[in-house]
């Protein structure tokens, strides 16, 4: 089956949270191994406690490295799958509708049948290309430029 892949590009922000996260879930676990040798032995339900936390903590954090390196768009032939931190979401091609560029924000934007939308985080620099394969597996898909003079 054949496939096209692009990835997802986080603003600043997110990647500034990503990394706040990753480093509160790397405290928590060496603060969980500090406790842990410290009162090793002592109350069970206390060891038990630490060991738990710092695999949960352990968990969170390969989670949310690998969800951010994993994030993307996969374009099949049939359908685009948005893979993401929270889910995966499987949307059919004929579903889609438009394609949308808005010049003043340099924002793609795809809009479905129902009326609802999704802004694309990809490299702008991949744009004409997601643009290309999404119509040639829909060519019934509309591309469109939106620029503030045609807006009013």
């Amino acid at each position: 089956m054949e496939k096209t892949s692009f990835r997802f590009k986080f603003s600043i922000i997110i990647w500034v949270l990503i990394a706040v996260v990753s480093v509160l879930l790397t405290a928590g676990i060496f603060l969980s191994v500090q406790n842990l040798i410290e009162f090793w032995g002592f109350d069970t339900l206390d060891t038990i406690t630490y060991i738990f936390t710092g695999i949960m903590d352990l968990a969170l954090l390969v989670a949310t490295l690998v969800g951010a390196i994993n994030s993307k768009y996969v374009i099949y032939k049939d359908y685009v799958k948005i893979v993401n931190f929270l889910n995966t979401k499987k949307i059919d091609i004929n579903f889609i509708t438009e394609i949308s560029y808005y010049e003043n924000l340099k924002k793609l934007v795809l809009r479905y049948a129902d009326s609802k939308f999704t802004v694309v985080l990809i490299n702008q620099e991949n744009y004409q290309r997601f643009i290309d394969v999404l119509k040639q597996n829909n060519p019934k898909i509309i591309y469109s430029i939106e620029t503030a003079e045609n807006k009013n």
